[in-house]
């Protein structure tokens, strides 16, 4: 149990779920437009506020997979982060601040037991690697083909790569 929320069964649809500033400094165009470029019977959801979010709304009428969440609750975000299948945080290497910075962003996302996909920042201790899928092309094509590789894994292998994880966090961090 994470902040009193309970185990959620996944959606029935492989869904990747992003939670954050909806904006370019975190890459949320070139997650959006990853994501358009996946063939297969997957969800993206967007939960939160930025300069970006009208870009995702247009997206979403040109691509139904697209679901543009907005501003929820705290608690209904948790949920949603335990019901996904996987985690994206995309915040571009380039970014000097990210370079020199470890996001407990990242850590947090851990403890969800769910599996992220992120870049390789700077500021990443090596000994999380071992706990992430990692973005190395951060282009929308680059994105599009990690996401790929993550999403036709078995749920089985997801869920166990979730869970040790979140272990790593709760006894290691």
């Amino acid at each position: 149990i994470y902040d009193g929320i309970p185990h959620q069964e996944k959606y029935s649809k492989k869904t990747i779920m992003y939670a954050g500033n909806l904006s370019t400094l975190y890459g949320i165009r070139t997650l959006v437009d990853g994501f358009m470029q996946l063939q297969g019977d997957y969800e993206l959801h967007l939960y939160g506020a930025g300069n970006d979010a009208a870009y995702i709304q247009q997206c979403a009428q040109q691509d139904p997979r697209i679901k543009y969440m907005g501003r929820v609750s705290r608690s209904e975000v948790l949920i949603a982060l335990k019901k996904s299948h996987l985690i994206v945080i995309n915040k571009p290497t380039a970014d000097d601040y990210s370079n020199y910075s470890f996001s407990s962003k990242i850590l947090e996302c851990m403890a969800y037991g769910t599996p992220v996909l992120t870049t390789r920042v700077g500021g990443m201790p090596t000994e999380y690697y071992d706990y992430f899928y990692f973005i190395e092309d951060e282009t929308p094509e680059g994105l599009a083909a990690a996401m790929q590789t993550v999403l036709v894994l078995p749920d089985a292998e997801l869920e166990a790569f979730g869970a040790k994880a979140l272990q790593f966090a709760a006894e290691s961090k």
